[in-house]
Parts: C-alpha cells; sequence; structure tokens
C-alpha cells in the first residue's frame, strides 16, 4: 500500500469495554463471595475489598459513561478528532487490535493522551479504510508546535470534561 485512504470514523461509546466492565464486576462479585463464604462476615479485609472494588468499578463506569463521541479522521497527513466543536490533532497508534474493535491512543505532545475505542458496528462499511489507515506504515501525524501546545491541552480538557 502507498497512501493510506482518507478517512472520516464514528466514535462513541464502546460496547466492547462496557462488556469489559461487567465481566470485571461479575469475576469482583465472584470473588467476594468465595471469600465471603470461607471467612467470617466480620472480617475487614473483606470489607476494604469489597469498598475498593466497588470504587473502582464505579470510577471506570462512570469514565465509560462520559466518554465523549465524534469523529476520528485520516487526511492523509494527520489524524484529527472532532468532538463537540473541538478539534484535536496528533499521532495515532493501535494499543490493542481485536480485529472488530481497536483501542487507540492519540499522541497530541501534550501530557495527556486521548484514549478512543473504535469498533467496527459504527460504520462497517468504512471499517477496512479505517483499519488501512490506522496501521498504515507511512501515516506519519503533524505534531504540534509550542505556539499551539496550550490550545491542544485546553481542548483534550473540554473533550474529556465530564
Amino acid at each position: 500500500m502507498h497512501n493510506a485512504p482518507s478517512v472520516t470514523y464514528p466514535l462513541g461509546r464502546s460496547r466492547f469495554q462496557a462488556c469489559l466492565l461487567g465481566g470485571y464486576a461479575a469475576v469482583a462479585v465472584a470473588a467476594f463471595a468465595l471469600w465471603w463464604h470461607r471467612t467470617s462476615l466480620s472480617d475487614w479485609r473483606l470489607l476494604c475489598f469489597a469498598l475498593l472494588t466497588l470504587t473502582l468499578w464505579s470510577w471506570a463506569v462512570g469514565n465509560w459513561w462520559r466518554s465523549p463521541g465524534g469523529r476520528l479522521c485520516w487526511d492523509g497527513q494527520s489524524w484529527c478528532w472532532h468532538s463537540s466543536g473541538v478539534s484535536v490533532c496528533g499521532a495515532l497508534r493501535a494499543r490493542m487490535d481485536l480485529q472488530f474493535c481497536l483501542l487507540l491512543s492519540l499522541n497530541t505532545g501534550a501530557a495527556k493522551s486521548v484514549w478512543l475505542w473504535a469498533e467496527r458496528a459504527a460504520d462497517a462499511q468504512r471499517w477496512r479504510d479505517f483499519r488501512c489507515a490506522v496501521f498504515a506504515r507511512n501515516a506519519t501525524a503533524v505534531r504540534p508546535t509550542d505556539a499551539t501546545q496550550a490550545v491542544t491541552n485546553a481542548n483534550i480538557d473540554i473533550l474529556l470534561r465530564p
């Protein structure tokens, strides 16, 4: 492949991520039930385990619920994520590939990377083009300059705000 095709792909809450959170909850409940069955109810470690697990799961579900939707665009030169009237551009990297979904990180040069889930179900017709663009070897992104760094940081904060 010489050039990856230009593509715009919709992103939103990931059903796969929701299933992972549900699986985590099921395993935690099973571990809690087994531990409760084998120890006394007044064991302080059991209470700490339950509180920590509930806190972490609530935080993860809250982040999933607040995950912003938008469009991820490849124009042949750079990756940009557009959401709620704000755009952030940077280098895109696939962190996990399960063929039907991708976990991506958009590195804008800022301290924060934007983590995104892309699923085939969002737009099955453009999925192949999108994957080609993500994995193209010559797909280099335009890095932000120091002058745009503050604007980029502010845009990331706006995009990730609940």
